[in-house]
């Protein structure tokens, strides 16, 4: 059975814009309260819920590459996530992996993220409009 996650998403802002979003911890409330130090082996940490993830930056390829490893305080594993971002003249063609799941905890996990990175992509675009009207 596969566990891991793929998501992709035709964005209609430019690709700096959306690597903002994703690295940004200002910007990154749509993932949660976020602290992040963007280079390889840095920490990110992201608070929701009265949970806390910690991960290390993994990848930091500006404006096209970033994978973490993402530590579940309810699960045994640690998974990855890897965004990775393509310009698509003006828009941004964004691509979520999220990989790593072990065990039968990992299978119920998968389905708990997929469901969770829907509308985490959902409240990305809410963000990525807001940058819009505040620079118009």
């Amino acid at each position: 059975m596969k566990r891991d996650i793929s998501k992709k998403r035709l964005l209609d802002y430019p690709i700096e814009q959306v690597w903002q979003c994703l690295t940004d911890p200002k910007l990154l409330s749509w993932l949660g309260e976020a602290e992040i130090e963007l280079k390889e082996g840095g920490k990110v940490t992201f608070r929701e819920n009265g949970n806390e993830y910690h991960g290390e930056i993994l990848t930091v390829q500006k404006p096209i590459n970033l994978a973490y490893s993402w530590n579940d305080p309810g699960h045994s594993f640690t998974s990855y996530v890897w965004w990775k971002l393509m310009d698509k003249k003006g828009q941004t063609l964004l691509e979520l992996e999220h990989s790593g799941f072990k065990g039968i905890m990992g299978i119920l996990a998968s389905y708990s993220y997929k469901s969770c990175w829907s509308r985490k992509f959902r409240n990305l675009e809410k963000t990525l409009k807001e940058i819009v009207i505040e620079t118009t």
